[in-house]
């Protein structure tokens, strides 16, 4: 993986956001990081893409949902430096409330998704 092209997708908050929100959670229901970060479905869905194109991310589909996760393949400076950035943005307001968000949400993964868990 290119240095250029992976910081190219972290540029975008709503991408970085989602990122973190995987750094945390290791994996997560699209219907949860769309809860969490309070975007609509398809722009949510078109960043996830965006990461998982660029082989930051991996999903699973299970139903009509899918359910994303850090890649294993991941460089390790990759992983270092996704490391260090979850460390840093751990009291940002934005973070806070994404956390908060999915929090909130009853039932995760909502019965929405079709997980059933």
């Amino acid at each position: 993986m290119k240095a250029e092209a992976f910081h190219q997708l972290l540029s975008d908050p709503i991408r970085l956001r989602a990122l973190m929100l995987l750094a945390t959670h290791r994996s997560l229901c699209v219907c949860e990081i769309q809860e969490a970060i309070d975007v609509a479905q398809p722009k949510i869905s078109r960043h996830l893409r965006r990461l998982r194109e660029g082989g930051v991310i991996v999903g699973e589909r299970k139903a009509q949902w899918v359910h994303y996760r850090l890649a294993d393949e991941l460089p390790e400076w990759c992983q270092a430096v996704i490391d260090h950035t979850h460390q840093a943005v751990k009291g940002d307001p934005a973070f806070v409330e994404d956390e908060q968000r999915l929090k909130a949400m009853g039932g995760r993964p909502a019965p929405m998704c079709g997980s059933g868990s």
